[in-house]
C-alpha cells in the first residue's frame, strides 16, 4: 500500500474516523435500554404481586365467613379482572395499587325480604357488610361501582359485585347473562374482557416475542403517570390498552421502535377521533368530546416532538436517552445517557493508560507498530454496542474484506487488511464473502460500525447500532482519530443469523 495512505500518525497531524456515506443511519438504537427501563422501572416485580395476591386470598376468606356469618347468600365464585388479570400493572412511587376482584351470586339468590330482586345497590351493601371483620384503619366502604377495602400504604381491593342468570335467546338457544351492581344493575363481562386482553397479546405480539404488546401497554401506562399532575387528567389503563390494541407496531426485537411508532399512530388516531369503543360490550369507554383522551392526544404530540431527535441523521445514542428522558421524567434515562457519553473516553483512556501513554494519538502509533495482534489482546468492549436480535442458527465462516478509495464509487487504490492505519478523508468498501460463496436470496448483511475516541464522542458519532444495505458491500468515510471496527452478521429470515464475522479494525490517524 502507498505510504502516504498508510502512515503513522506523525506530530501535528490531522486525524478524522468512521463515519456514515449514506444519507440515513438506523433510527433506533435504545431498545436494550427501554426493555431495561420496562423490567427494572415499569412491570411489577413478583414480590408485589406476591403480596397483592396473599391480600386478595385473605379478602376472599373474609367475605366467605362474613357471608355465612350474616346469613346471606353464598357466592358462586370469585374472579380477578383488570389489569392484575391481564398482568398489565404498573409501578407506583406512592404504592397507589388496587386488585380488582369480582364476587358472583346467582340471580335468584339475590333477592330481598319480600322477594323482589336486590337493587344494585343494596347487593353493594350486603358484600361490604360481610367484609367488616377485622382490624381496619378506614373500614370498608361501597363504592359507586364495587366495595373498596383499603391497606395500609394506598393499597386497596376492589370487590365489584355481579349476578348472573341463564335464559334464552331470540333462537332458543340458552345464553349467560350477568350484571354488574353499579349505580343501577347493568350489562358487564370483566372475564370476556381479560380473554380479549390476553388473546390479543398471542396475536399481535411478534412470533419471537409473544409479551411484546404487554410491555408496550405497560409503558404508554407509565407515560400517562409519569407526571403527578397527569394521574386525573389521562384515560384509564383499560382505554389505553384499547388503543393500543388499535394501533400498536410490532416491532421484534426492538421495544423502542414499537414505543415510539405505537406513540406517533395512537396521537394521530386520537387527532382524528377522541371516542373510544370498548372492545367487548355496545359501549363507548371515551366519547367524541372526552377530555380524557383531548389530554392523552396533547400529551402525546408534545412529547413526540422530543423524540424527533431519533429521526436526524446525526441522532447519538446519548441523545435518544435524553429525549427519552423527558417523555418519561425519569433519571433512568440520564444515568444511562451519561454512561454512553464517557464510556468511548474512559475505553480510550483506559488503553492509553495500560500502554503509558494519554492521548488517542499515541494509542495510533502503537498501532501501526504492533498490528493486529496487538489490537486483538486489547479486547476492546463498549456498552454503546447493540446486542444481536437474532437467533443464531449456525457458524458458518464470513468474512469481511476491505478496499481503500479517494470517493465512494472511484476506483480502487489499495486493499486494507484489520487492523492497518489509513489516512483521513478517504473511502472504504467493505465486502462481504461466506466459506462456500453461496449467499442465498432471503439472506441480509447487516453492518455494526463501532467508533471509540474523543472525536467521535464530542461529533456524536460513537454508534455501535445495527444497518443494512441492499448489497452485500457497505462503504464508510474515514473521519474520526482513534481506532474503529467493522463487523458483518448474516441474517435469514429477518431473525435468524447463520454466521458472523471477527471485527475487522481500522485505526484512523
Amino acid at each position: 500500500m502507498p505510504a502516504h495512505l498508510i502512515w503513522a500518525l506523525s506530530a501535528g497531524a490531522v486525524a478524522l474516523g468512521i463515519s456514515y456515506n449514506r444519507k440515513t443511519k438506523t433510527m433506533y438504537q435504545c431498545g436494550k435500554e427501554i426493555k431495561q427501563y420496562h423490567d427494572g422501572n415499569v412491570t411489577l416485580g413478583k414480590t408485589q404481586r406476591d403480596e397483592m395476591r396473599d391480600r386478595r386470598n385473605n379478602n376472599r376468606q373474609r367475605l366467605k365467613q362474613g357471608l355465612h356469618k350474616n346469613n346471606d347468600p353464598y357466592a358462586i365464585g370469585q374472579w380477578t379482572q383488570g389489569s392484575y388479570a391481564m398482568w398489565t400493572m404498573i409501578q407506583d412511587e406512592e404504592s397507589d395499587y388496587d386488585i380488582d376482584d369480582g364476587v358472583y351470586f346467582d340471580l335468584e339468590d339475590l333477592k330481598g325480604s319480600s322477594g323482589a330482586d336486590k337493587t344494585a345497590l343494596d347487593a353493594r351493601k350486603m358484600v361490604c357488610a360481610a367484609l367488616q371483620q377485622g382490624n381496619f384503619t378506614t373500614p370498608p366502604e361501597v363504592k359507586t361501582n364495587c366495595v373498596r377495602v383499603h391497606y395500609q400504604a394506598g393499597f386497596h381491593v376492589d370487590i365489584p359485585v355481579y349476578r348472573r342468570w341463564e335464559e334464552e335467546n331470540i333462537w332458543g338457544d340458552t345464553v349467560k347473562c350477568q350484571e354488574i351492581a353499579s349505580a343501577n344493575w347493568k350489562s358487564s363481562d370483566p372475564l370476556a374482557v381479560t380473554n380479549w386482553f390476553k388473546d390479543t397479546v398471542k396475536e399481535k405480539s411478534p412470533a419471537d416475542d409473544n409479551t411484546q404488546f404487554r410491555r408496550i401497554v405497560r409503558m404508554m401506562k407509565k407515560f400517562s403517570k409519569s407526571r403527578k399532575t397527569w394521574k386525573k387528567k389521562m384515560p384509564s389503563g383499560f382505554t389505553l390498552s384499547k388503543l393500543a390494541e388499535e394501533k400498536y407496531v410490532a416491532c421484534s426485537g426492538d421495544d423502542e421502535q414499537a414505543l415510539h411508532k405505537t406513540m406517533k399512530a395512537i396521537q394521530s388516531r386520537l387527532d382524528r377521533d377522541l371516542a373510544v369503543k370498548h372492545p367487548v360490550l355496545n359501549e363507548w369507554l371515551a366519547e367524541e368530546d372526552c377530555p380524557k383522551t383531548s389530554f392523552l392526544k396533547t400529551k402525546l404530540a408534545d412529547n413526540l416532538q422530543h423524540l424527533v431527535v431519533l429521526e436526524q441523521n446525526k441522532c447519538s445514542k446519548t441523545d435518544a436517552l435524553r429525549a427519552w428522558r423527558k417523555v418519561f421524567k425519569d433519571s433512568f434515562f440520564k444515568d444511562k445517557a451519561d454512561t454512553c457519553d464517557e464510556d468511548a473516553k474512559r475505553i480510550s483512556a483506559a488503553v492509553c493508560e495500560h500502554l503509558g501513554y494519554d492521548s488517542d494519538t499515541t494509542l495510533v502509533e502503537n498501532i501501526r507498530q504492533k498490528g493486529l495482534a496487538f489490537l486483538q489482546k486489547l479486547h476492546l468492549n463498549v456498552n454503546y454496542m447493540e446486542n444481536p436480535a437474532w437467533t443464531e442458527i449456525g457458524n458458518i465462516p464470513v468474512k469481511i474484506t476491505a478496499t481503500l478509495h479517494d470517493e465512494e464509487g472511484a476506483p480502487e487504490i489499495s486493499s486494507l487488511s484489520s487492523g492497518d492505519v489509513v489516512g483521513p478523508d478517504l473511502h472504504i468498501k467493505f465486502d462481504v464473502t461466506v466459506a462456500n460463496g453461496i449467499f442465498p436470496k432471503d439472506w441480509k448483511v447487516y453492518w455494526r460500525v463501532t467508533n471509540t475516541g474523543n472525536q467521535a464522542t464530542n461529533e456524536k458519532q460513537l454508534r455501535g447500532d445495527f444497518q443494512t444495505s441492499k448489497n452485500r458491500y457497505n462503504w464508510e468515510h474515514t473521519q474520526f482519530l482513534g481506532v474503529h471496527w467493522v463487523e458483518a452478521f448474516v441474517v435469514k429470515n429477518r431473525n435468524q443469523c447463520v454466521g458472523r464475522s471477527d471485527r475487522f479494525y481500522v485505526a484512523i490517524g
